[in-house]
């Protein structure tokens, strides 16, 4: 495995360092046919997303938005234009169909 991944990184990059190879992430894709597939319908929302997913600050950097009426998270600093400007974060998890919200804000996955 080392040796392909050397050979990889000198035909990208034109370059290889004299180091130690050291595997940081290892991503693994398993496929099965399934039948009978149920994919389980998503709740309708109410149109603003609900409190449930309030979470602690200890997971991402910012202050927690406890009073809200909707689902964020916290808020976090974002750059936009020329200033900083504290933006909401969304749980997707706690998201309904036809929960609406402005931006700019960010929406978090588990998965992604």
């Amino acid at each position: 495995m080392t040796i392909s991944f050397e050979e990889n990184h000198v035909s990208l990059f034109t370059f290889s360092l004299d180091l130690e190879v050291e595997m940081v992430n290892l991503r693994s894709v398993a496929q099965e046919n399934v039948k009978d597939v149920k994919i389980q319908p998503i709740p309708e929302g109410t149109g603003i997303p609900s409190k449930d997913a309030l979470q602690s600050t200890s997971s991402l950097v910012g202050h927690a938005l406890s009073s809200s009426d909707s689902c964020s998270i916290l808020d976090a600093q974002h750059y936009c234009g020329r200033k900083y400007e504290n933006v909401p974060i969304f749980d997707r998890a706690h998201l309904r169909r036809g929960d609406k919200f402005a931006g700019p804000c960010i929406v978090t996955e588990v998965s992604s």
